[in-house]
């Protein structure tokens, strides 16, 4: 049994370490290009977050309770990770920082998606039991997570690669292409070389869609994966007399409308600040202007910081999206699986799609997995973000607060041709308007090919 796991962001290589740590004699081979600069594990904030991504628009959906029922099992296998890290010289230091999220709003905002994404957070916590600290004040009102934490994306990607490349093969090219030959999955990368293996983990992220397409598979997925394009900014000092901002926990604000919410994180070359969220066919090489100013204007009013004489770098990477912006995860061939279109949550459910891929390659399933796997089935039929109209007056209504953020106010045509788009896209995907969509997917759907 040889094993190949395509993809070196944090899903690829927690499976290649999980694989490694528990059948060390098995032979591994783990590939991905180092010189992708878009890789969205590097890109991310690395927030080990499930409940503060609750918002107004995901808080009644299938995977929404799922994550929230197995979310104490994802926080234990992070602890668990950091202490195997640190037992086998993996890295000489923690990898979880911070004393937990603190989620912010203005109290005198007049942005409906945030206030309803805010009150859905603190609602669904309530619901599944969890112990959260209120705070307010005359200007802001916030919950405070304590269990919730960060990783320093940069060090935990490059210190796993590196223990990782003096234990398995680690191969520093994409592959073209898979194709079934006799017992065997026959692997070609981008320079002409094959490799067989017995059993293959597709696990790039938001490539794997062109990989699989390209392949010579006798099942292929029944739902598209997309490019969620998402920039943040790493702040720094590059003057002897101006200081940098640290802060000792996630601060961040609700999701909102057009984008993925203000969110600071400690790294330790900085201060990320994020982000923005764009779904596109098109592998688009930058961030939007407007993306940026956003992210600056939210960094001054809802952190505090004075970016006034700070650097910064730009982060931006591609986060794979399905069309109904559930995962594809499961077996689609005999001893070939899938492991992508996780969103936003590839970071921080890494260690647990690992462990319960590994655990399905020899055999094994729990409850809990077999939950995930019905849901995220390759072969699924799309599941619906709701009723149809609502979906519709809420990808309008994400749209509106867009605008505000960015300092216009759409006039009630406007409006009326939001609401227009909104129904095209549905039509495209459903003549009996049966199925609803995810809002910030409608842009995509309606304007795509």
């Amino acid at each position: 049994m040889n094993v190949a796991v395509i993809g070196n962001g944090a899903i690829g290589l927690c499976c290649a370490y999980e694989l490694y740590r528990r059948y060390p004699s098995l032979q591994i081979s783990l590939f991905g290009s180092n010189q992708n600069k878009y890789g969205a594990s590097l890109a991310a904030g690395a927030m080990i977050n499930v409940a503060s991504e609750i918002d107004c628009f995901n808080c009644s959906h299938k995977l929404t309770a799922w994550k929230m029922s197995n979310r104490k099992e994802v926080l234990n296998l992070w602890r668990e990770l950091e202490q195997s890290f640190l037992d086998k010289k993996v890295i000489n230091k923690n990898i979880i920082d911070g004393g937990g999220t603190e989620v912010v709003i203005d109290n005198d905002s007049s942005n409906e998606v945030e206030l309803n994404s805010f009150k859905s957070m603190k609602k669904c916590l309530q619901l599944y039991g969890y112990k959260i600290q209120s705070f307010s004040d005359q200007k802001n009102s916030s919950l405070l997570i304590n269990d919730e934490k960060s990783v320093d994306a940069e060090l935990f990607i490059q210190s796993l690669i590196r223990y990782l490349g003096e234990h398995i093969k680690i191969y520093n090219i994409d592959i073209e292409s898979i194709k079934k030959n006799s017992k065997f999955w026959e692997l070609t990368d981008y320079s002409g070389a094959t490799k067989h293996f017995t059993h293959v983990v597709i696990a790039c992220g938001a490539w794997s869609e062109g990989l699989i397409k390209r392949s010579n598979l006798r099942n292929k997925p029944n739902i598209k994966s997309f490019f969620g394009v998402g920039s943040a900014l790493l702040t720094y000092s590059e003057l002897p007399y101006v200081q940098e901002p640290k802060i000792d926990k996630i601060i961040r604000t609700p999701n909102r409308g057009g984008t993925c919410g203000i969110h600071s994180v400690q790294r330790s070359n900085g201060l990320y600040i994020g982000a923005s969220s764009l779904i596109t066919d098109v592998e688009i090489q930058s961030p939007r202007m407007s993306s940026i100013e956003s992210i600056l204007e939210g960094a001054r009013k809802t952190i505090g910081i004075n970016t006034y004489q700070l650097s910064f770098s730009i982060l931006t990477g591609y986060r794979p999206v399905t069309l109904d912006a559930v995962p594809i995860i499961g077996e689609l061939d005999e001893n070939l699986f899938c492991l992508y279109g996780t969103k936003r949550d590839g970071f921080t459910w890494a260690p647990y799609y690992a462990k319960h891929l590994v655990n399905q390659i020899f055999g094994e399933i729990n409850s809990n997995w077999q939950e995930m796997l019905n849901l995220s089935s390759p072969f699924r039929t799309l599941i619906s973000a709701g009723d149809f109209e609502k979906c519709v007056e809420s990808y309008v209504l994400n749209k509106k607060y867009e605008a505000f953020q960015h300092g216009f106010e759409l006039t009630n045509n406007e409006i009326d041709n939001l609401r227009e788009i909104a129904i095209k896209a549905h039509k495209r995907i459903s003549q009996d308007l049966s199925f609803g969509l995810q809002p910030e997917l409608i842009n995509m759907i309606a304007y795509s090919n």
